[in-house]
């Protein structure tokens, strides 16, 4: 993956490892997604053998879904509408990018996410928009001291320290997230066909799955 190192600012390409990779959006978005998933299906199996379970854990699947679709269709649309036209103008091979753990991160959360939208129909609360804010901002501290105390870089230029508007880029991660599960709380409050329409239309224009001819 191409990074912007901190110091001189230039992009380099480098194959992170380990906790490195944790330095993308994308990673956290499955990360979020694996937990959510982990966390209702361990509920449910807790009912299903008539087991209380603990209060601690709902608390982390409401959480888990209400970041988790939000950053889900966050990532797809970035990765359909900037990072893949942006490598295309640049002349650059973007198969990469359709490998499939990279389609599980981009793609395939954001469609199980909407599945679960339709399908259970979660009451989702408009208050909880502000989850999306504390992930951005966690997400963008963790990446500020790997930078300085890790790594040495940075996977996206537009947190770069550097340009006088980085905080505003920052702060406008975190508000898009918040916008982001504005509008799917929305279509959670229509009626179910509708909201099906709508989030089927919404996940069309932003997964891709093959490279751009």
């Amino acid at each position: 993956m191409r990074v912007l190192m901190l110091k001189n600012s230039e992009e380099v390409i480098y194959h992170p490892d380990g906790i490195e990779k944790f330095i993308t959006f994308s990673s956290w978005t499955l990360l979020v997604n694996v937990i959510y998933f982990a966390s209702a299906s361990l509920v449910q199996t807790l009912d299903y053998l008539e087991i209380s379970s603990p209060h601690i854990l709902s608390q982390i699947q409401v959480f888990t879904f209400c970041t988790g679709i939000a950053i889900a269709f966050l990532t797809a649309t970035i990765v359909r509408h900037i990072i893949l036209p942006n490598e295309a103008k640049l002349g650059r091979n973007s198969d990469h990018m359709f490998l499939f753990h990279e389609q599980v991160m981009h793609n395939f959360a954001a469609i199980f996410l909407a599945i679960e939208l339709i399908i259970l129909r979660p009451k989702l609360i408009p208050e909880f928009a502000i989850f999306g804010l504390f992930l951005g901002v966690i997400y963008v501290v963790f990446a500020y001291l790997f930078a300085y105390f890790g790594g040495g870089y940075l996977a996206y230029s537009f947190i770069h320290p550097k340009p006088k508007i980085a905080p505003f880029l920052v702060i406008g991660l975190a508000s898009v997230i918040a916008i982001f599960y504005t509008g799917l709380w929305f279509i959670s409050t229509l009626e179910q066909v509708l909201a099906g329409i709508l989030l089927s239309a919404w996940v069309i224009l932003i997964v891709q799955f093959k490279p751009n001819k």
